[in-house]
């Protein structure tokens, strides 16, 4: 009668032997451990190559906004002409993101020495337009967390 092994002497002679190299393609299990790090590294330089180009910009609230202006931020209201026309934020300077006269071909009459707090209705615009500017090299760029939703439910002051 055969004697059965014990599930460590099963273990170590599974690790060690003949199984394990061909599970890890022929190598011994050195060679599978160098080929997983080196993946793993490969995976962290993609990681970082791909984020070393995002763009950066902050999400701030509302109130926040108020200091930002008081500093000298410029406001930029990112909706369209007839949304401005509705209401808006005092000072605001309107350039919509999408058309006509996008931010697009209109980002070089924004200046590069202030903050830029970007809002549009209701947050998603502004995300766009602070990717845009942050990607054209604006460096102190906000977007407006809620736009201009949010800001009138704070009760907030606006202007027509």
């Amino acid at each position: 009668m055969r004697r059965r092994p014990s599930p460590r002497g099963e273990l170590l002679r599974h690790v060690r032997g003949a199984r394990c190299r061909r599970r890890i393609g022929g190598g011994d299990v050195r060679k599978g451990y160098v080929v997983l790090a080196f993946l793993m590294l490969a995976g962290m330089g993609v990681s970082f190559y791909q984020n070393a180009g995002v763009a950066r910009y902050s999400n701030v609230p509302p109130q926040r906004v108020l200091e930002l202006v008081d500093e000298g931020a410029l406001l930029l209201d990112v909706r369209t002409v007839g949304e401005f026309r509705g209401g808006h934020v005092p000072n605001a300077v309107n350039i919509p993101v999408e058309r006509p006269n996008t931010l697009a071909e209109r980002w070089d009459e924004l200046p590069r020495n202030r903050a830029i707090v970007v809002y549009c209705q209701t947050g998603r615009r502004s995300v766009k337009a602070s990717e845009l500017l942050a990607e054209r090299g604006f460096t102190e760029v906000y977007n407006v967390i809620g736009g201009y939703e949010r800001w009138t439910s704070e009760g907030l002051p606006t202007t027509r």
